[in-house]
């Protein structure tokens, strides 16, 4: 008797489930022919219709000058020219001559755009964090409500990828009091596994600051205004870079006042915090000062691996193979 019933319930799942793919793929085939014999001859008529779903999405206005389409590895792919972004205020923010996308098969599903590539080239951008921690991208805030948890960055992190190439960004503190970090021959990839954010940037730093330097990340997190909730690991590397001034934009070590050299380090974040870290230094002319209660130091050079690590109540610090 039980077992009839299993096999009863069994044969359902397996006609439920079978006849949920072949509705599935139906519909990847409606939309497949629409895109080919409908959008693809008329898609620049559909220049208002998509800057308004993008403005559902995100919340941000955005005017697309031309618009093409076309196939790509079996996936739909749109092409925007001369998109012109808006602030809150309706004021012109952003101009971006090429944007290139292919839309993921995923939006059927879902019912919103989501897209399996976004590409943009030789962009000139400015991000500002204002003293209440609100980052804002050429004038246009990432997240929007009181809870801050819409708007552009929310839509961003969905996306299957994102990739910025010969690019230069400007980083604007507010909240930090530092001066502006301008970074040219930025590449930039976003991608996202699983619910994993896998980060990996490359930039060229002032020259007071360094040498080209590399940042990779895998990162966990819904909310691009809760990075308090994110957990992961970053990993940074500086083949030559001025701490001293590095650490105006990024107060990590705040015990070094002075040092140039290579830096090779792992963090790992929990809750936004840094709980645990691996340092390699070659470092010269060391200055700092390890606890207020001690003289400074000052060292000619400095070479070896600091372990970092925070346990509940204090900071538990090692070293290995340190030279001075």
């Amino acid at each position: 008797m039980i077992q009839s019933i299993f096999a009863t319930v069994m044969r359902w799942v397996l006609r439920f489930v079978l006849w949920s793919g072949v509705v599935f793929v139906l519909c990847v085939l409606v939309v497949g022919l629409v895109f080919q014999f409908w959008f693809l001859p008329r898609a620049n008529d559909y220049r208002d219709d998509i800057a308004a779903a993008v403005a559902r999405a995100t919340g941000t206005q955005i005017q697309i000058g031309a618009l093409s389409g076309q196939w790509h590895q079996w996936r739909p792919s749109v092409t925007l020219r001369k998109v012109l972004v808006k602030d809150p205020n309706g004021r012109d923010a952003l101009a971006i001559d090429e944007i290139q996308s292919e839309i993921a098969w995923k939006s059927v599903a879902l019912g919103e755009i989501r897209l399996h590539r976004l590409e943009v080239s030789r962009l000139s951008l400015e991000i500002r964090r204002d003293i209440h921690g609100q980052v804002f991208v050429a004038g246009i805030p990432l997240t929007r409500g009181e809870d801050r948890t819409g708007g552009l960055g929310e839509w961003l992190l969905r996306q299957d990828s994102i990739r910025l190439t010969e690019s230069a960004l400007r980083w604007i503190d507010d909240k930090q009091a530092a001066p502006p970090l301008e970074l040219g021959s930025v590449e930039l990839t976003v991608w996202n596994r699983f619910g994993v954010h896998h980060v990996q940037l490359q930039a060229t730093p002032p020259m007071t600051l360094g040498a080209p330097f590399a940042i990779q990340a895998e990162m966990k997190g819904d909310l691009a205004a809760q990075l308090s909730a994110w957990d992961g690991v970053l990993r940074v590397n500086f083949p030559y870079a001025n701490l001293g001034e590095i650490i105006r934009y990024w107060p990590v070590v705040t015990s070094i006042e002075q040092a140039a050299g290579s830096v090779e380090a792992r963090f790992e974040v929990e809750k936004g915090v840094i709980s645990k870290a691996q340092a390699t230094l070659a470092l010269a002319n060391v200055a700092g000062r390890l606890s207020q209660d001690l003289e400074p130091l000052q060292l000619s050079r400095l070479s070896g691996r600091i372990d970092y690590m925070r346990v509940p109540g204090h900071l538990e610090m090692k070293f290995k193979d340190v030279s001075f």
